[in-house]
């Protein structure tokens, strides 16, 4: 009777050991839509102790053979929802860049923009603006439209995740 007592607790003890101390690895899913179109995003893994040259290349799959018929135009104003599901962070951070045709970013980085955002129901909003450094060209073109990259970076306690989409607007 004591030998069956001790093995289940041996047992019940092995399996919290196991299973109670895993770490959650994973990824956080995050879905982006602006006016009721789903758009496509990417998320990389913890980026809270990697590199950073990553953030050079972070919009080049967007560009990628075939995905670039993908990138929407967003007419500026439209409302953009980032929904994190049942596992909101606990802050983000909203960052908008020019880009060429390729997914590299246009200009230095002291011209990315810090994009304003609103909280509502665990859902996080902003509005597409026009990009002030899309003054900088010096050809003037009618109805021309800007590749425009944002990049999100999340914050969860001790992790930390960089997602990004790009879209099509209306240049200044």
């Amino acid at each position: 009777m004591i030998k069956k007592v001790f093995i289940i607790m041996l047992l019940t003890m092995i399996f919290i050991g196991i299973f109670g101390c895993v770490k959650n690895d994973k990824i956080p899913s995050i879905r982006v839509t602006i006016d009721k179109e789903k758009i496509n995003c990417i998320t990389l893994k913890d980026t809270a102790n990697g590199s950073s040259n990553y953030k050079n290349d972070i919009f080049k799959f967007a560009f990628e053979e075939n995905a670039s018929v993908d990138i929407k135009y967003i007419k500026i104003g439209s409302v953009v929802i980032l929904d994190f599901g049942d596992n909101p962070p606990n802050k983000i951070s909203i960052k908008d860049s020019l880009l060429n045709a390729n997914g590299e970013h246009l200009n230095p980085d002291k011209l990315t923009v810090e994009v304003p955002y609103t909280v509502e129901n665990g859902k996080y909003s902003f509005t597409v603006q026009k990009n002030m450094a899309s003054l900088l060209s010096s050809f003037y073109e009618e109805n021309k439209t800007d590749f425009r990259g944002y990049m999100i970076t999340s914050y969860w306690d001790k992790s930390e995740y960089e997602h990004a989409f790009v879209i099509k607007a209306d240049s200044y």
